[in-house]
């Protein structure tokens, strides 16, 4: 395990007064809460507005996520940033450049979050390549010219990913790989 969700609750305890496992419920809670919007905005993406709240709710009804989203320091994040990560690889565009700079940058930022809870969110990295391999392909744009900018793109995300992978992980700064 990474230990993002270990340096959050240690940060917060410094600033947020208060009992000691509060302040690491508080922590959790913010994870849940991120939760329910990142299930709100695919639900929308997919099937519009009614369907994005009616998402919310039912995830802020599931009484085991309610619980995780308050004492569940490793699972809940993980499921979260895999959400959010999701969120991102499914919007990618159909269009070149397929991921915009700002798109990129948020999806590599997530994708290193993940990683930084469980060495799983690697996985992402091969979720991404293959969402945007079937992008190019959809988009049936192979310019030579345009293959390798798309490959740099994605590129910059696992660099991203690998190198702010690292930051909260003792170990993967030993061996990245």
């Amino acid at each position: 395990y990474g230990l993002l969700v270990e340096f959050l609750s240690t940060a917060a305890q410094n600033v947020i007064p208060g009992d000691l496992w509060v302040v690491r419920h508080y922590v959790n809670a913010v994870f849940g809460w991120a939760g329910v919007v990142f299930a709100f905005l695919m639900a929308s993406r997919w099937f519009g507005r009614r369907a994005g709240w009616l998402a919310a709710l039912l995830l802020v009804c599931m009484p085991r996520y309610f619980a995780d989203s308050m004492n569940n320091p490793k699972d809940l994040p993980f499921a979260v940033l895999m959400l959010a990560a999701s969120y991102y690889i499914v919007s990618v565009s159909v269009e070149y450049p397929y991921f915009s700079w700002p798109h990129a940058l948020k999806l590599g930022t997530v994708i290193a979050l993940a990683i930084n809870v469980r060495s799983m969110g690697l996985m992402l990295l091969g979720y991404a390549g293959l969402a945007l391999a079937v992008a190019v392909v959809v988009s049936r744009n192979f310019e030579p010219r345009r293959l390798p900018a798309t490959t740099g793109r994605y590129a910059v995300i696992a660099l991203i990913a690998i190198v702010g992978g690292s930051v909260f992980w003792p170990w993967a700064q030993e061996r990245p790989l």
